[in-house]
Parts: C-alpha cells; structure tokens; sequence
C-alpha cells in the first residue's frame, strides 16, 4: 500500500526520499520511482542482515593472517 504513495509523489518530492535515504537522486521520474520502490521493498523485508551489510565489506570479520 506505500508503494502506491510513492508512485504519487511528484519528481522534487521523490528526490528528497532519496536524499533522506542516501540513495542516488538523478534520473527521470520512472528512474527515481523504481528505485524508490525497489528501495521500500528492500526496506520492509530487512531484518539484521541489512544492517551487517550496511556496516560495509569485512565488518565484524576476523582479520585474515597470511
């Protein structure tokens, strides 16, 4: 259902959600609907795993010893 809120936003409307989520802010409007949309999707199904994955490549992990 705020997937469909999304898709009413106007273009300067899109482009703050995705400055507000970090996310790039170039692009046409349908651009910056989808990513918008593939970014709420993505959002909603994120459990700790995103959160892993946002700390970046190799956080948390042990230190490799050659």
């Amino acid at each position: 259902a705020a997937g469909g809120a999304l898709k009413g936003l106007t273009a300067p409307e899109l482009q703050c959600y995705m400055r507000h989520h970090k996310l790039t802010v170039g692009g046409k409007k349908a651009d910056l609907e989808a990513r918008a949309l593939q970014h709420h999707a993505g959002a909603g199904a994120a459990g700790a795993g995103a959160a892993a994955a946002a700390a970046g490549p190799g956080a948390g992990a042990a230190p490799v010893v050659g």
